[in-house]
């Protein structure tokens, strides 16, 4: 993981930019073949966790846009991309595969990192050499707000056995027994 250095946080973007590119190692950003995105999940500093759901809703279906993506190929360079998702949130993610078996089945990794904060995640997740290549091919640019509708984003399901609805308040609690005086604050007689 980076450290923050001087890094520009000025938000940038491809001029030309291949979704295509990602498809390959996206197919296999799934549970059943071992990726499931809270696997590959990393998070930066001082963030809670951001959830972005699981195949088929979750990421990568929730990308709003890339804004760099770098094309790899089996066993020599890694697949990257920068991106915001559909509900605000930018996004880090890369994957590598051997070459040997040319798939992610038999011998790969894949990294996902989520921030609020464009700044913090091109500090903290990229590092400096991912970073050098996103900088030189990139230009600065603007993006306009995301307009979603609340009930889309993903919720976390009830236990089994759970009720529906608000939970009942609990009852209040007992007072405490009063402290036995601590020996050390005790008055010594003289």
């Amino acid at each position: 993981m980076s450290v923050p250095d001087s890094r520009n946080s000025e938000l940038r973007r491809s001029e030309t930019i291949e979704p295509m590119h990602m498809q390959f190692p996206f197919m296999f950003c799934q549970p059943q073949f071992g990726y499931a995105n809270k696997d590959i999940y990393v998070p930066l500093p001082n963030q809670s966790l951001i959830t972005v759901g699981e195949y088929p809703t979750g990421f990568p279906a929730n990308i709003q846009e890339f804004l760099w993506i770098e094309q790899g190929n089996p066993g020599t360079d890694t697949w990257k991309c920068l991106g915001r998702l559909n509900f605000g949130a930018f996004f880090y993610y890369t994957a590598y595969c051997n070459d040997t078996a040319k798939t992610f089945v038999d011998g790969g990794s894949m990294t996902l990192s989520v921030s609020w904060e464009y700044a913090k995640l091109i500090h903290y997740a990229m590092s400096a050499v991912d970073y050098a290549e996103y900088i030189s091919e990139t230009v600065p640019c603007t993006l306009p707000p995301i307009h979603y509708d609340a009930s889309s984003l993903i919720s976390i399901p009830a236990s089994a056995g759970s009720t529906s609805g608000p939970l009942p308040p609990l009852p209040p609690l007992p007072p405490l027994p009063p402290l036995p005086p601590l020996p050390g604050l005790q008055q010594q007689q003289i």
